[in-house]
C-alpha cells in the first residue's frame, strides 16, 4: 500500500520538460530548413558562430575532407549577411537512446547567442535503460535575426533532454 502512495510522488518528481530556456533575450530565427550539412560520425554536441571561412573549416573538420560545395554555400551565406544577422550552427550527437532532436529557440545573452535544442532521449528518467552503441551526429545551421546581434561574437549550445514516451514531454514543432 505504501508503494502505491509513493508512486504518484515519484512520477511528479521526474521532470520531463527538457528544462527551462537559457539566459538571454529570445532572438528570431530566419530559417531552419535550408541549412543542413551531411551527417558524420562521432564528435560532441557543440554550438558555434560561423563568421568567416576559418570558422567554417573548423566546423566541418570532424567530417574529414569537407564537402566543397556545401562549404562554399556556407561561406557565401556569411557574405550575404548584414549586421542584423549572424550564422550560428548546432551539432547534435545522435545514437543509442538519443534518436531525434529539434531547435527550440535562440537566446542572446550579451555577446553570446545560446542555441537551445531538445534531444529525445528514451533513457531519460529510466533506470537500467538499454541503448544501442550506434553513434552519429546531425548538423544544422540557422540565421539569427531581430536583435542587436552585431555585437554577438560566439554561440553556445544549450541542450534539454526529455523522454518522448513519458508524460510532460514538450511538444515538437508542429506537434
Amino acid at each position: 500500500m505504501r508503494l502505491l502512495l509513493l508512486l504518484p510522488l515519484l512520477l511528479i518528481g521526474c521532470d520531463n520538460s527538457g528544462g527551462p530556456p537559457p539566459d538571454g533575450a529570445e532572438v528570431a530565427i530566419e530559417s531552419v530548413g535550408w541549412g543542413f550539412v551531411e551527417p558524420c560520425f562521432g564528435g560532441d554536441d557543440l554550438g558555434a558562430m560561423l563568421l568567416d571561412v576559418e570558422d567554417v573549416n573548423e566546423w566541418m573538420e570532424p567530417c574529414g575532407a569537407p564537402n566543397q560545395a556545401k562549404q562554399q554555400q556556407i561561406v557565401n551565406k556569411i557574405g550575404e549577411l548584414d549586421d542584423t544577422r549572424r550564422l550560428v550552427a548546432a551539432r547534435i550527437v545522435l545514437g543509442g537512446c538519443v534518436q531525434d532532436w529539434w531547435l527550440r529557440g535562440l537566446y542572446q545573452d550579451g555577446a553570446v547567442i545560446n542555441i537551445w535544442v531538445m534531444k529525445e532521449d528514451t533513457s531519460h528518467n529510466v533506470t537500467n535503460a538499454a541503448c544501442t552503441d550506434d553513434i552519429g551526429w546531425a548538423e544544422g545551421y540557422w540565421i539569427a535575426a531581430e536583435g542587436d546581434v552585431a555585437n554577438s561574437t560566439a554561440a553556445t549550445l544549450i541542450s534539454g533532454s526529455f523522454n518522448p514516451d513519458h508524460a510532460g514531454a514538450p511538444l515538437a514543432p508542429g506537434g
